[in-house]
């Protein structure tokens, strides 16, 4: 697939900067957004090959952000789904249309395997 453009949504700026510093080294393209609302809105206007997103934040959750992109029609980027505790099972939030759940804390480096693997 070729995993290229990544939009990166967490409500910790700076983890969203850690992480966004350190997928452009790979060679990666990221946008970052600090809420499942402004994530909704930068991917009406653009097209993303990835989307990591905080299952839980104010303003638009992770989980609500999933299911706007896994009804959209035609071409849908792949999502990972970021969490550090959760009532939802790994195996259901796979079922609800995310490619890979990755626990909180994480290794940047384990999460740009990750993405890796998927090319």
């Amino acid at each position: 697939m070729g995993v290229k453009k990544i939009l990166f949504v967490d409500d910790e700026v700076e983890l969203q900067e850690i992480v966004g510093d350190i997928l452009e080294s790979e060679g990666f393209q990221v946008q970052l957004a600090g809420s499942g609302n402004c994530a909704a809105t930068i991917l009406n206007r653009e097209k993303f090959d990835l989307v990591i997103v905080d299952l839980h934040m104010p303003d638009g959750d992770g989980l609500s952000l999933l299911s706007n992109i896994s009804s959209q029609a035609g071409k849908k980027p792949l999502v990972f789904l970021c969490t550090g505790s959760s009532d939802i099972s790994h195996e259901d939030l796979i079922n609800l249309g995310a490619t890979s759940v990755v626990e909180k804390p994480f290794l940047v480096s384990h999460l740009v395997g990750k993405i890796h693997a998927l090319k």
